[in-house]
């Protein structure tokens, strides 16, 4: 317990340096390329303060060698340097990486309109396709949506909605990694997705929240916990197989309803 204690003040107070910083540089300039940049710059910096050397963070591709194919452009790759053959191509900050090199691939949003969680599920679908052309099981190559605010408002029913307007994944071809593994928003009512594996009906995108309300601070803190936890799942778990991390964090409550593409809200009663 006082280790769990230690860990959440850590990243409660990693989550504060940071949305200082994020604050002041909105606060100077409207222009919304740079921001979005430096937004990537500041995440990363963020998290390079408690990643261990092992794992670095830079941008580019994920490609497969034995099929050719290549992913989109990946914001931000953490990748375990102790792979063997982790790189094709490096330069710099720009790599094309072996998923079996990958932890996680995060994307940063500056703004999570309805337009841009659309575009976040697309990209985490497109990950997915990369990791099933590849034989054999890998170790990670999840992905991870981040965002600085977003237009949500609203109950779950609104969420739903957004939700339900996606394109739907068949049920007899789900796989986990279809689906990102978190999103998160600063600000507005997204607030933080995380994936509950699960048989049918009880799979899909949960909410979780902090009982009396929470801060963007506690968000972001409880990101920056389930980035650690990925790294820490490379050593002996190779797949994600609950939320733990979530829930066990500071007043964190697990959410009984579901989103899932092209259903929306589902209101079948959780069978925990």
């Amino acid at each position: 317990m006082i280790y769990y204690t230690y860990m959440n003040d850590y990243f409660l107070s990693l989550a504060g340096e940071l949305l200082s910083k994020y604050k002041r540089v909105n606060s100077f300039t409207p222009h919304t390329l740079s921001v979005g940049r430096y937004h990537e710059e500041a995440l990363k910096s963020t998290l390079r303060l408690f990643l261990p050397t092992r794992f670095s963070i830079k941008t580019g591709f994920v490609h497969i060698p034995q099929t050719g194919v290549t992913s989109k452009q990946c914001d931000l790759i953490i990748i375990d340097e102790n792979e063997p053959n982790s790189y094709f191509f490096q330069d710099g900050e720009f790599v094309i990486v072996h998923p079996e090199a990958v932890v996680c691939v995060i994307e940063v949003k500056t703004n999570i309109t309805k337009e841009e969680f659309g575009k976040i599920h697309k990209a985490a679908k497109a990950l997915s396709d990369v990791r099933k052309k590849k034989r054999g099981q890998l170790k990670g190559c999840l992905y991870l949506a981040f965002g600085y605010t977003s237009t949500l408002k609203g109950k779950d029913e609104r969420l739903g909605s957004w939700y339900r307007d996606l394109p739907k994944i068949n049920d007899e071809e789900y796989d986990l990694a279809d689906y990102p593994m978190e999103i998160v928003s600063l600000e507005g009512g997204l607030g933080v997705l995380q994936l509950a594996p699960g048989d049918d009906p009880n799979w899909g995108m949960r909410k979780i929240y902090k009982e009396g309300g929470d801060t963007p601070e506690w968000r972001l803190a409880l990101f920056l916990m389930a980035v650690r936890t990925l790294t820490e799942m490379r050593d002996g778990r190779t797949e994600f197989s609950n939320v733990e991390w979530g829930v066990s964090f500071e007043g964190a409550k697990l959410s009984t309803n579901r989103f899932r593409a092209g259903e929306g809200l589902v209101n079948k009663p959780y069978k925990g």
